[in-house]
């Protein structure tokens, strides 16, 4: 739907999973570093740091979709 052409297609889904699974080799640090230097109140900074993404998150979501709803209504391969 985001008008990414079908050869590219692979190294885009490539990227992407690069980009999307990289949490998971620094957030468990990230966060075990937290709550060592914080105790408890570490599981506040956690809890604020994936709101934040998830806002983030939200505002990519809503671009990708304008941008491929304002393609369709012109009618353009997007």
């Amino acid at each position: 739907e985001s008008g990414i052409p079908v050869i590219l297609m692979g190294t885009a889904t490539g990227v992407a999973s690069i980009i999307g699974y990289s949490s998971d080799i620094w957030m468990s640090t990230l966060f075990g570093h937290w709550l060592d230097t914080s105790g408890n109140s570490g599981y506040n900074t956690i809890f604020i740091f994936l709101g934040v993404c998830c806002i983030i998150g939200l505002a990519c979501s809503i671009t990708i979709w304008r941008h491929t709803s304002k393609a369709k209504k012109l009618g353009n391969q997007i």
